[in-house]
């Protein structure tokens, strides 16, 4: 069972993943220029390494385990409805959650990815 801890971490990881990748878009997408991160001149090299080092962390997730982390987590979507989308029940979509943040605390040590100036 995942610690509160581990489950906390994991939520403000997903949510700054959501935010690097709302920056990367406005970097791309528009002359908007967003102030550098840490002394970094380079933020949108930043910003792709770090969504990089995001999605590495989810690499050892089995694909459902995957999907529920991005579908609660990066779209917003609820545990019912996500539980369904990948055809499991609410109760096993919270324990597919917790086992997926122990997995991934045990693969890395850690959950969050650092990220100033994004959260």
């Amino acid at each position: 069972m995942a610690s509160a801890k581990v489950l906390y971490n994991l939520e403000k990881t997903m949510n700054t993943y959501k935010e690097l990748k709302k920056k990367l878009e406005m970097l791309s997408m528009s002359i908007i220029k967003i102030r550098p991160m840490d002394g970094n001149n380079n933020s949108k090299i930043t910003i792709l390494d770090k969504l990089l080092e995001m999605d590495d962390m989810l690499d050892g997730l089995d694909e459902k385990e995957e999907m529920l982390l991005r579908l609660v987590y990066l779209e917003g979507t609820t545990f019912e409805k996500a539980s369904s989308t990948i055809g499991v029940s609410r109760a096993t979509a919270f324990r597919m959650r917790d086992r997926a943040a122990t997995k991934i605390y045990e693969m890395k040590g850690r959950i969050y990815v650092s990220m100033p100036g994004c959260v």
